[in-house]
């Protein structure tokens, strides 16, 4: 099934004539947690309503900039909590989720004939090829240990050029240093510092996509985002990271809501952007509906639900493939994220695998070649998603998965 198709059949199943799909293919969120941040939101909604009635109804007026004061202070103060390590409200930008983010970064602060790096195993590759002016380059990945920063600096080395007036950057490094989408891999300390180190050698921006950073299963405070490693005390400091990140998966993606954690060079530059001052702030009034969320204790609590019930759908997901499938199988756990990994035989055709679990049981897959710049180099590798189903239906589907592959390959 193309991925519209499949995509239409989860959001609008009314209209499709697909039934009792299977999804491991597509991140959305599941239908039970939808439903909670519904209830919050009735109620959160009618009193900012009542509220703006009371009052001039501001929020209803185009907004500033960059996102509002309320709405700026209430997530530094949640994200601060979340990550473990300070976040400042004069560094957010507000944005439409972590890829709307990554729009503006490529519109506002890039070059239009600039270069995109871009791990060789990256999500979103088709959304920055819309940027035909831009140049993409692949940066080579490893799956245990992440970018070759080496391969990355003779790259960048190659392709840097003084950047037209009104920009501040030439080149992009887009990249996800913690639960990687879709390998799972978290680059180490000494990886950060490299990528930080060479970012200010070279003046070039990595933008860091960090929307799954906060859904840490192993350990109570997440592992430390990139823009921490940016550190404003370091002499050779210039502000070279920004942090993508987005209300999604952790409230709910129909608000529509994230943030940008900026540099002061970058975030001033924002606010000084045509695009965002002559059309407001993005989602003003749902963005204040968020802050009341984060005030009244209600984003924290659902947040709180939200990581037991995905931890708890890793697991099961986890084990079960783990017991299921034979040892020819790897089974990578990344302990965060939304999704596993998984590393079939080298002449393995995750393609055809997947058509059969399409055609036999309307259960979906993304191959690893949906991810890669080179399709061919990664056609065994699977992404499996587990938050979207409960634990029966992730019973059902797991069992289809793995009695389908042993059919599929011979292999018991």
């Amino acid at each position: 099934m193309e991925l519209i198709a499949l995509q239409n059949a989860i959001t609008e199943p009314d209209t499709s004539p697909i039934i009792n799909i299977l999804n491991f293919a597509i991140g959305y969120v599941s239908k039970d947690i939808l439903k909670d941040a519904c209830e919050i939101f009735k109620e959160v909604t009618r009193k900012t309503l009542e509220k703006q009635l009371e009052g001039e109804a501001l929020q209803f007026q185009y907004g500033p900039p960059t996102g509002s004061a309320e709405w700026k202070e209430q997530t530094a103060l949640f994200l601060s909590q979340a990550y473990g390590h300070p976040v400042l409200r004069d560094n957010l930008v507000l944005s439409c989720g972590s890829h709307h983010a990554m729009q503006l970064v490529l519109t506002t602060l890039l070059d239009l004939n600039g270069v995109l790096f871009v791990d060789e195993l990256t999500f979103g590759l088709g959304i920055f090829q819309q940027f035909t002016s831009i140049e993409i380059v692949p940066v080579a990945f490893d799956m245990d240990s992440g970018p070759d920063v080496d391969d990355l600096r003779r790259k960048v080395a190659e392709k840097r050029f003084a950047p037209c007036k009104g920009k501040l950057f030439w080149g992009v490094y887009y990249t996800m240093t913690v639960f990687h989408n879709p390998t799972g891999v978290t680059y180490s300390a000494e990886v950060c510092r490299k990528l930080v180190e060479l970012a200010r050698e070279e003046n070039f921006l990595i933008a860091s996509d960090d929307t799954s950073n906060l859904l840490s299963y192993s350990t109570k405070v997440p592992p430390k985002r990139l823009f921490a490693y940016d550190n404003p005390a370091n002499e050779d400091y210039q502000g070279n990271v920004v942090s993508l990140g987005s209300f999604s998966k952790i409230f709910s993606p129909g608000t529509r809501i994230g943030w940008l954690e900026c540099p002061q060079r970058v975030s001033k530059f924002f606010a000084k952007s045509t695009l965002l001052n002559c059309t407001g702030a993005t989602n003003h009034f749902t963005s204040f509906l968020v802050a009341t969320l984060i005030r009244d204790g209600l984003l924290h609590q659902h947040f709180e639900q939200i990581l037991l019930k995905y931890k708890e759908r890793h697991n099961f997901v986890y084990n079960y493939l783990r017991k299921n499938l034979p040892e020819e199988v790897d089974v990578k756990s990344p302990g965060g994220g939304c999704f596993l990994w998984l590393r079939f035989p080298p002449d393995f055709s995750v393609t055809a695998f997947g058509s059969v679990l399409a055609q036999e049981h309307e259960l979906h897959i993304f191959s690893g070649s949906f991810f890669a710049v080179n399709p061919e180099k990664f056609s065994n590798f699977c992404r499996i998603v587990f938050i979207f189903h409960d634990l029966p239906t992730l019973a059902v589907a797991s069992e289809k998965f793995c009695a389908t592959f042993r059919a599929f390959s011979g292999i018991k």
